[in-house]
């Protein structure tokens, strides 16, 4: 009876795969039987391999027919489109003062007892102990700002007292915006106010308290690509002055980008 190679093959794979891989991966497809046509034993000998067995097994197994393809799911529901938020900011040494103090730079705010740390701030208070002063500054009306969507100025201040008593304040912000070779300076084009809001002082053992001031702006006013002006100053509360300072810290405007 002649043995073909092919058989000797089969009958010795799980001898030369315990003294060598290098041997049995050598072969190639045609040197092995289709493994549809192999005994129980044959294929529980290539089975019992493992792991080790991957490769001899990928080259002596027929892949079947791949399957139909399946349904397409449901389309999901669209997320918030957050790409559209953005926002322009200018700090305290981008601003100059209003009122009484300097008119530049800022002051210097130590917000921190453990060290030399500060921030610069304009002072919402005058030195009589009136309430006034503030910061303005300019700045470009960015090109993607869609002015059909609401536009927001975020006032931030520092409160440092931990003497006064809670109280309110109240915040006026004057805008002024001009086109190329546009004259200004006689009047502002929006004014807007924030309304009383509360100021709470900090205790004894803190350092500073952080208030953001939204206030609405007239969107239909800013136009892409314009210069713009803002002022943002302290006026009288409508009831219960806070009667100490607030710090101005910086400027947040906050718009809606143009889809395309």
């Amino acid at each position: 009876m002649k043995i073909s190679v092919r058989h000797v093959a089969l009958v010795m794979l799980p001898i030369y795969l315990s003294l060598t891989d290098a041997i049995i991966f050598s072969h190639k497809k045609s040197d092995f039987a289709s493994f549809a046509v192999m005994n129980d034993t044959q294929k529980n000998d290539i089975r019992a391999c493992g792991s080790s067995c991957e490769n001899i097994c990928a080259q002596i197994c027929e892949r079947g027919k791949k399957g139909k393809k399946g349904k397409r799911g449901k389309r999901g529901h669209p997320g918030a489109d957050a790409t559209r938020l953005a926002e322009l900011f200018l700090t305290a040494p981008m601003l100059a003062g209003c009122g009484e103090g300097p008119l530049y730079p800022p002051y210097e705010l130590i917000i921190f007892n453990f060290g030399c740390f500060s921030v610069p701030v304009w002072s919402m208070l005058y030195f009589d102990g009136s309430v006034g002063g503030g910061g303005w500054g300019a700045f470009n009306v960015p090109i993607d700002l869609d002015n059909t969507q609401p536009v927001t100025a975020v006032v931030h201040v520092l409160v440092t007292s931990n003497t006064a008593a809670t109280g309110n304040a109240n915040i006026e912000i004057d805008m002024e915006y001009l086109s190329n070779n546009a004259l200004g300076g006689t009047s502002f084009d929006d004014t807007e106010t924030s309304g009383d809001f509360t100021v709470t002082p900090v205790s004894l053992t803190d350092d500073f308290r952080q208030i953001a001031i939204p206030v609405s702006l007239n969107p239909a006013l800013l136009v892409p690509g314009d210069w713009g002006f803002i002022s943002a100053t302290r006026i009288p509360a409508i009831t219960y002055e806070f009667q100490d300072a607030l710090w101005l810290s910086s400027i947040s405007i906050q718009y809606s980008r143009l889809t395309s």
